[in-house]
Formats: structure tokens, sequence, C-alpha cells
């Protein structure tokens, strides 16, 4: 799909295949589900904006899994939470 240029089918076929073990992973690190639910949405939203910029010098669950663990970091570093406070 990526070789095509579908890059939204590929986005939908990522989070389909990886978004449980995604979500359980985000759980397991987060802990709080405000948290584990704010991780996961940047997670989708920069899966499905990023996909297209995958080089393939990885697999795609690597890739997938790369993107959630930034996604939990920004949800834990202390300038996201002053942003959602305010």
């Amino acid at each position: 799909m990526l070789e095509a240029g579908d890059g939204r089918q590929a986005a939908t076929v990522l989070l389909r295949t990886y978004g449980p073990s995604v979500l359980r992973y985000l759980r397991s690190l987060l802990r709080e589900e405000d948290a584990v639910d704010d991780a996961f949405s940047l997670f989708a939203e920069w899966a499905w904006t990023g996909i297209s910029r995958f080089r393939g010098e990885s697999s795609l669950r690597t890739w997938a899994f790369g993107v959630a663990w930034n996604a939990a970091r920004r949800v834990t570093d202390e300038a996201w939470r002053k942003n959602k406070e305010a």
C-alpha cells in the first residue's frame, strides 16, 4: 500500500493491526487512563500523518511502537501537562 502511495489505507491497516497491542503497551507504560487515552490519540494522529514518511528501515511494527513511545514521552512531559491544564 505504501509503495502504491496509498497512505490512508496503510494507516488504516496499521491502526487495525497494531492498535490493540500499542494500547496495551501504553497502558503498561503510563498506567493512568487519561494519559493512556492522550498518548493513544497522539499515536493514532502521528501514525496517520507520518505513515507516508515510513522508509522501511525497520519493520512497520517497530516503527509503530516507536511512534507510541514518543507519544507516551510527550504526554508525560511537564510542558504537555501544563498546556493541557491551561
